[in-house]
């Protein structure tokens, strides 16, 4: 028998600014633009994705599962389903792959997963929504002419909790060796996906915080099993001369924070730059 599935959206939106409806194509509404998943190894749940034609004309959908990956500047990279390491493509089932969208008409696709039985951790995949160009149907048309994402994530309880990440630091002097580069790149080694937030401060030689700079977006991003995610930022306005000690923290929602650091030197003057990281 079954497990019983949790069926609602939870978390938020992980890679989206937003999680509500979004225009996505001339005409097409499509909300959410994520499904999260819950639901015990062996079990199934079902999220529903609402479609909305505000144009004057039909739309023709065509819908197939797909993989992404996100790299280590946090950009999102569509791949083929079943590539991607951790892929649950294999688990959606879909109430249907083929949909019309009469001029100003709103419905629900139902999206269902089945979960492995031996399921730990987080699995991700996409639902790809290729709005079809002008024809009599699907099947007459010439091809896609825009493509709608949908992420689709699962999170059941790791088998071990990992290793929390350890940040590495490093100062990059560019052309402006006043504006230093701060480096951050932290591995996530675990099964489970770590909703962080972060920051760096910057120490004068008196051990004063003299500058602080969120890390991703307003201070938070995401680690997903088994990646590795650099972020980059720059201290401004610029530092006065001086030695700074720069320290990261992290905060992955574990039991203590995780803190790397390097030292930068500001120059007097722009033609003797300095910088040293160490881990």
């Amino acid at each position: 028998m079954r497990a019983a599935g949790i069926v609602g959206i939870i978390g938020g939106a992980l890679l989206c600014g937003g999680n509500g409806a979004v225009p996505a194509a001339a005409g097409l509404l499509v909300s959410p633009r994520e499904l999260h998943f819950r639901a015990l190894p062996g079990g199934q749940a079902t999220l529903t994705i609402l479609l909305n034609n505000r144009g004057h004309l039909p739309i023709f959908l065509a819908i197939t599962t797909a993989d992404f990956r996100l790299n280590r500047d946090g950009a999102l990279e569509s791949v083929e389903a079943g590539s991607a390491p951790r892929s649950c493509a294999g688990w959606i089932r879909l109430e249907s792959d083929r949909l019309v969208l009469a001029s100003r008409q709103e419905r629900t696709l139902r999206v269902s997963i089945d979960v492995p039985p031996d399921a730990r951790g987080a699995h991700w995949a996409e639902l790809a929504l290729a709005e079809i160009r002008e024809g009599t149907g699907p099947d007459s048309a010439s091809g896609p002419s825009q493509v709608v994402r949908v992420r689709v994530f699962h999170e059941s309880p790791p088998s071990s909790p990992g290793p929390p990440p350890r940040p590495r630091l490093e100062a990059r002097v560019g052309e402006d060796p006043l504006l230093p580069e701060l480096l951050v790149e932290l591995e996530n080694s675990g099964e489970a996906i770590l909703r962080c937030t972060g920051r760096i401060e910057l120490r004068d030689a008196r051990g004063m915080v003299a500058r602080k700079v969120l890390l991703g977006t307003e201070g938070r991003f995401v680690l997903f099993p088994g990646g590795v995610r650099r972020l980059a930022v720059l201290p401004a306005p610029p530092l006065e001369p001086g030695e700074y000690t720069a320290v990261a923290f992290v905060d992955y929602g574990g039991r203590h924070r995780v803190a790397g650091e390097t030292r930068i030197r500001i120059p007097a003057e722009s033609s003797s730059p300095g910088g040293s990281g160490s881990p």
